[in-house]
């Protein structure tokens, strides 16, 4: 349901991908490309995004009409019993089982991730031991892009299948137990951990009951050692798929699938509330919540930890939502950036303590910034970023990290009680509020003139509480007049100081001031000053304060009290009620960097055409082609009209199109032959024929074609060494020199990408958009958000959903990518060009398409402004219309028209999960409903209640705040789903702070721990034996353990032809090629750590057994490289900076 405005929004937007489709497909059908239509499916929603995955025909309309009265498992359900019961048409048990199983999944995962295609790798009616039949399902790792709870619902789809096919349950045996025990155990031990841990027992309760075989092929090359060679279990390696099924699906997902199971009425489940012995103990009182140490698990050198966990002086818990927060991304001061030395840039992930795990930071300037100790004694407020870039390097403490704004919505969706939040601008413009419509019965202008302030100024002050700030004296007036708390902005971390503390400083304050100075207190009484915050400056060997007016009102009184809370103290003695500044802190670290960069495969290609060895190192096909011919594995065509065998689909001689031939592997039959009855198999022999071929090939139109698109000699135009899709079919070589010329590379489907780090965006400004006001106009942009006529650039705009912000640096690229599709177009396919730009700018309108790397299905977008930030700024229903939440996540940006061109599912590689990260269908218009539904619990309201923040102070369940706030939840299937979405926190810019975070300006290691450590020594909230300690066990221990067993246990590899050697071939050259053998680990890189971790150890006193094992590892290396061996890589210098040290000098130092 839209309203006008956005259903003109969505058919231009419809209209503009049809024209790039039509466009796409008169290309497509000059017959250069694997197939003569456009590969990538359009879909308008779900339901056809659904038709398409699967090609199930008729079945998208009867999903729309389901959606309208089901809820999407409900729907699943449905159509399994409609499809096993032929209502789309007659199958085998076995194919009706697989369609319906993958139709189901493909809706609850709303048709967008690649599970349904490749997470499951088959369905297979199997025999138990008593002869009874019984369904197997083969769960493969691309299963994990579906979440949890799908997971754990496909066991119940395929038990709706059993009983539908009249299977009986599996029986599952002692010894398959046992395997599944071991396999689980070994799995996390050599591969990951998963998402929650159940123990043997909960596992020896849960696998019996389930009635269907959960089993798939190996993910991992590890074995088992005990349950080895069972029946029924087709491999001895782990199966990742399976594994992750039972453990995060069905154990982890268990009171979920319950209530599902509830509303089915599937009678014989009820042994999922007894799996996990937890379940069974009484539910205990409430006590409180204690600090997390999880985030702190598996740091990263070079990554600061900014907070250990709730410690003081970490960043403060402040509720709100602004324009560039929410769906996991997390708001902090552009000031605190800037102080924490640029580690967090506009983008940077932060693994956090609360409420989710990780959150992508952007800026808002409009929370409170960080408090600091300079060098000179001075503590300072920093409340803007010139100030800040002036005195970061005066800094000597930071005494407190400032606020970071937490969505209602992210403790909501990770079901995380409601915390107390610090005293801030938001609450006390309620409170204001509140006390006005008591004593005046809601009128400012009453208060107004009561207080002595000025009417406009008491308003700004309730409806713009961040933006607009009291003086002194009109926050001790409004506290005075109306019995409000002081005013945010004055009130310190009194609670921090006992009684006694206060009084000792309460006693210099009135005793050791001369004017409106105060001598020097002692180090006691300056670090309480501190410890609360409390700003001061050193001025002539005297402290001045930034807040006189305040202090005076507070502690120049002659009361005294016996009240033993040190705001109730304040409160008797001076007459002003004081609130708790700081309630709650959020411990964090840093995770990844932000990430605004080309796709490039590894290593990067221009063209996807195979040059196997002849192209040297770099696969260069101009280096190639310099050969009268190379050996290769490529396709095999044949011209009818010239009789020749090629690989291309139009001959390159007459120009007519080629057709397909095979070949047998089997039989001594050396011809071709035509497989026209749609069998691929060996008309002589009856065995599987294929289409390809390794034989030599020339590359002759290789001068010609340079000649044609203007490429010069010296020109590398990269190609892959050998192609990894099914049929071994390459690109036409005309691609390749263009996106050489155009400085672009191809991805592993023919796509041309550009990956950027994901972040929310509802409103915008005209100029951090760096767009025109007319140019907005043009895309449908006429009012702002107050419905006032755009006119300005600095008015604020509600973001269309489709609508894109993406980096100048992501322009750039666009701009590149249009200009070859132009010259394509022209120069290839004999076309008209369609873009014509001549900056990047000029990209603004066009589309775009997003996919997330999980996923198999693009989301249409428009190009509408560029930040100077490594981020795409989008609204959260285009995000989550990818499946993605914005906590570091990175998603590709392609142009609509050269994906529709290039991408082809003959590239993709024949292997599970080469469907992921490709665009098989794309969804041109978003339905809120449809998408994931995280982006549900983003809140609506603003500001936020009084109720919700009393909420806050009890510890309340999230769900329990419902009752005063609005969610889109509430919005969905109305005319608002689009629009209206209010935010609660202002900011000012959406690219304040660093742009590139110092991690990726740093680029040695040993340097980034260094800065790591210098600041960790700086803030208070941390600990920096612990974070000395945590790198030392979770980084360089284990990499200087890692590093020394992968020397002793190396492979050996050809420099020419990639070739690897498990020893060393006598002959002292590659076997193959003859090229130069060199060693794949050196010596310096097994003991780069070394000297830093024993450095580390020592300065920081860290514990005897952290420096026993940096010893033992010590002892090793000393013992496995000799003396002599260094000596002798220091004597070959030369020739080791000019490559690896080559096994003829190896062999030679023996």
């Amino acid at each position: 349901m839209t309203s006008t405005g956005c259903s003109e929004y969505f058919q231009l937007l419809e209209k503009s991908t049809s024209e790039l489709y039509s466009l796409a497909q008169e290309v497509r059908k000059k017959g250069l490309d694997p197939k003569e239509y456009v590969e990538i499916y359009k879909a308008q929603d779900l339901a056809s995004r659904v038709e398409g995955l699967i090609g199930l025909n008729g079945v998208a309309e009867r999903i729309r009409e389901l959606d309208l009265k089901y809820s999407r498992e409900q729907t699943g359900f449905t159509i399994i019993e409609e499809i096993i019961n032929g209502k789309y048409g007659k199958f085998e048990d076995e194919k009706a089982a697989d369609y319906a199983m993958r139709t189901a999944l493909a809706i609850v995962t709303e048709g967008i991730t690649a599970a349904p295609l490749q997470g499951i790798e088959k369905l297979k009616i199997k025999t138990n031991p008593d002869g009874s039949k019984y369904l197997a399902v083969y769960y493969a790792g691309p299963m994990r892009s579906a979440g949890g709870t799908e997971q754990a619902l496909t066991v119940l789809f395929a038990e709706k299948i059993r009983k539908l096919l009249h299977l009986d349950r599996y029986k599952i045996t002692e010894e398959e137990i046992g395997r599944f025990i071991e396999e689980l155990r070994l799995y996390e031990r050599k591969v990951s951990n998963f998402q929650y841990h159940p123990s043997d027992d909960d596992l020896r309760r849960l696998l019996p009951n389930i009635p269907i075989e959960i089993t798939g092929p190996q993910t991992d090359n590890i074995q088992v050692s005990v349950y080895r060679n069972l029946p029924r279990i087709e491999t001895n390696c782990v199966r990742g798929g399976a594994l992750r099924v039972v453990n995060d699906g069905i154990y982890g997902k268990a009171s979920k699938l319950k209530k599902v199971v509830d509303k089915l009425g599937f009678t014989d489940w009820d042994w999922l509330t007894k799996i996990k012995k937890e379940e069974k103990k009484e539910e205990k009182e409430f006590t409180g919540i204690s600090p997390d140490i999880k985030y702190l698990v598996d740091i990263v050198g070079g990554r600061p930890i900014f907070s250990h966990p709730s410690r003081f002086g970490g960043f403060r818990l402040r509720y709100g939502r602004s324009r560039n927060t929410g769906l996991a991304c997390v708001g902090i001061n552009p000031v605190t950036m800037i102080i924490l030395e640029s580690f967090i840039a506009v983008g940077t992930q932060l693994r956090v303590e609360r409420p989710g795990k990780s959150a992508t930071i952007t800026p808002v300037d409009g929370i409170e910034g960080p408090i600091v100790r300079l060098k000179n004694g001075d503590v300072l407020r920093l409340e803007d970023e010139i100030t800040a870039e002036l005195v970061k390097d005066q800094v000597d403490k930071i005494l407190f990290l400032g606020d970071m704004s937490v969505a209602y919505g992210e403790f909501l969706e990770n079901n995380h009680r409601l915390m107390p939040p610090g005293y801030c601008e938001e609450i006390w413009a309620e409170e204001t509020k509140l006390a006005i419509k008591q004593k005046f019965n809601g009128r400012n202008d009453l208060a107004s003139d009561r207080l002595g302030i000025m009417v406009e100024r008491l308003d700004n002050f309730i409806s713009h509480p961040t933006m607009v700030k009291p003086t002194h004296e009109e926050a001790l007036l409004i506290s005075r007049g109306l019995g409000t708390p002081l005013h945010p902005r004055y009130t310190y971390f009194w609670e921090r100081l006992s009684v006694e503390e206060i009084i000792a400083l309460k006693k210099w304050f009135n005793t050791e001031r001369e004017d409106d100075r105060f001598r020097l207190p002692q180090k006691e009484l300056k670090g309480l000053l501190e410890l609360a915050c409390i700003p001061h400056r050193i001025v002539e060997g005297m402290l001045v304060f930034d807040d006189l007016p305040i202090l005076e009102a507070l502690l120049s009184t002659e009361k005294n009290s016996t009240l033993r809370s040190p705001l109730e103290f304040l409160r008797e003695i001076s007459g002003i009620v004081l609130r708790a500044k700081g309630r709650s802190f959020i411990g964090a670290r840093m995770g990844r960097p932000e990430k605004a960069r080309e796709r490039v495969m590894s290593p990067p290609t221009h063209v996807l055409f195979p040059v196997g060895l002849a192209g040297g190192p770099q696969r260069d096909l101009v280096k190639a082609a310099s050969n009268k011919s190379f050996v290769t594995t490529i396709n095999i065509r044949h011209c009818k009209k010239c009789n020749r065998t090629t690989y291309e689909r139009l001959c390159s001689i007459c120009g007519e199109m080629t057709i397909k031939v095979y070949r047998c592997n089997n039989c001594n039959q050396k011809n071709y032959f035509t497989c026209e009855s749609g069998k691929e198999v060996c008309p002589n022999c009856g065995a599987e024929a294929v289409p390809f071929e390794q034989r030599s090939i020339s590359l002759e139109e290789f001068p010609k074609l340079a000649r044609k698109y203007g490429v010069g000699k010296d020109t590398i135009i990269k190609g892959v060494k050998g192609l990894s899709n099914p049929t071994k079919v390459p690109e036409i070589l005309d691609k390749g020199f263009l996106r050489s010329k155009h400085k672009i590379f191809v991805y592993k489907d023919g796509t041309v990408r550009y990956d950027i780090t994901n972040a929310p965006l509802t409103h915008f400004k005209p100029a951090e958009a760096h767009v025109s006001v007319e140019k907005l106009k043009e895309l449908g942009y006429t009012q702002d958000v107050f419905g006032k006529e755009l006119k300005t650039p600095d008015q604020i705009l509600e973001l269309k959903v489709q609508d894109i912000i993406v980096p100048r640096s992501c322009g750039e690229y666009l701009l590149r990518t249009a200009k070859y599709v132009d010259e394509m177009l022209t120069k290839t396919y004999g076309m008209r060009p369609f873009y014509n730009l001549n900056n990047y700018e000029e990209l603004i309108g066009h589309i775009v398409i997003g996919l997330a790397p999980h996923t198999s299905a693009g989301i249409i977008g428009r190009v509408i402004g560029f930040t100077d930030a490594k981020v795409c700024y989008a609204h959260p229903f285009w995000h989550a219309a990818k499946r993605r939440n914005c906590d570091g996540d990175e998603d590709a940006i392609m142009l609509a028209l050269e994906a529709f061109i290039d991408f082809s599912k003959a590239y993709l590689p024949d292997k599970i999960g080469g469907l992921m990260d490709a665009p098989l269908v794309v969804t041109t218009t978003i339905d809120p409903t449809e998408v994931d539904d995280e982006c549900h619990n983003m809140e609506t309201t603003a500001p936020l209640p009084l109720e919700f923040y009393r909420m806050c102070e009890e510890y309340r369940e999230p769900k329990e705040a419902l009752k005063c706030l609005n969610i889109v939840k509430d919005r969905l299937r109305t005319p608002e789903q689009y629009s209206g979405l209010k935010f609660s926190i202002y900011t000012e810019r959406i690219d304040g702070g660093p742009l590139t975070t110092l991690y990726d300006e740093i680029k040695s290691m040993i340097d980034k721990v260094d800065r790591q450590l210098r600041l960790a020594d700086k803030i208070l909230a941390v600990d920096c034996t612990d974070v000395a300690e945590r790198l030392l066990k979770h980084h360089f221990i284990p990499d200087l353990a890692g590093n020394l067993r992968a020397f002793s246990t190396q492979n050996l590899r050809c420099t020419k032809c990639g070739a690897k050697y498990r020893r060393m071939p006598l002959k002292g050259i590659c076997l193959k090629c003859q090229g130069n053998v060199i060693l794949t680990v050196h010596q310096g890189n097994v003991k780069k750590y070394l000297e830093a971790a024993t450095s580390l150890a020592e300065r920081y006193n860290l514990s005897p057994f952290v420096r026993q094992q940096i010893a033992l590892i010590g002892r090793g290396l000393k013992s496995l490289i000799s003396e002599n061996q260094e000596s002798e890589e220091k004597r070959d210098s030369k020739i080791h900076s000019e490559g690896p040290i080559g096994l003829k000098q190896f062999m030679g130092s023996q």
